[in-house]
C-alpha cells in the first residue's frame, strides 16, 4: 500500500471513529455580503455582493435611538432601496486616554424587511460586525476631554453577511 492510500485510509478510518458531527444545524449559508464604509455618522458607501450586486449609500437612525435599541437601516442601491432592522447583540469598547482614541466592535443580527423598484419584496437576514474608531477632543493643555466628549474624527467599517430572496 502506498503512503497516500494509507493516509487516506487513516483519514476515513478517523472519522468513522469520531462518528456523524451531530445534527445539521438550521443556519443557512450566506448568499449574501454587505461592505460599509463611513467617515462620520452618515451616510455610508456600501459595497454589495451576491443575490443583490452593486455599490450604493447606507444611512441608518443608529444614533437617534436609545443604546442598545433596534435601529432602521436604508440601502439605496440601483435597482432599488432595501430596508432592514438591525438589532445590536454586543459590544466590545477599549478606550485609551493617552491617545484619546476609543474602538469597538458592535455585534448584531438583522432582518431585511423589504425593498422598492427591483428589490420589492426582499426578505432575509444575517449578523453584522462594526468596528468602529473615534479620535477624541483634547483641551487647551492636551489632555484628553474623555470618550464620551463628541469624535473629532469617526471611521468605521461594517461587514454584513446573511441571506436574501428576492420578491
Amino acid at each position: 500500500m502506498t503512503i497516500k492510500k494509507l493516509a487516506l485510509a487513516g483519514i476515513i478510518g478517523g472519522l468513522a471513529a469520531a462518528g456523524p458531527s451531530g445534527p445539521a444545524t438550521a443556519d443557512p449559508v450566506p448568499n449574501q455580503l454587505f461592505t460599509i464604509v463611513k467617515v462620520g455618522a452618515n451616510p455610508g458607501t456600501t459595497v454589495a455582493t451576491g443575490v443583490i450586486n452593486g455599490v450604493g449609500v447606507e444611512n441608518n437612525n443608529r444614533l437617534q435611538v436609545p443604546r442598545g435599541a433596534p435601529f432602521q437601516v436604508v440601502f439605496n442601491l440601483a435597482e432599488g432601496d432595501l430596508f432592514e432592522t438591525a438589532t445590536p447583540v454586543g459590544a466590545q469598547i477599549q478606550f485609551d486616554p493617552a491617545t484619546c482614541v476609543t474602538r469597538s466592535t458592535l455585534e448584531s443580527s438583522f432582518t431585511i424587511t423589504g425593498g422598492t423598484g427591483g428589490l420589492t419584496g426582499a426578505s432575509g437576514g444575517g449578523h453584522a460586525t462594526a468596528n468602529l474608531t473615534a479620535i477624541g477632543p483634547r483641551d487647551e493643555e492636551g489632555a484628553c476631554l474623555g470618550s464620551d466628549a463628541p469624535p473629532i474624527f469617526l471611521i468605521s467599517v461594517v461587514h454584513l453577511a446573511g441571506t436574501v430572496e428576492l420578491g
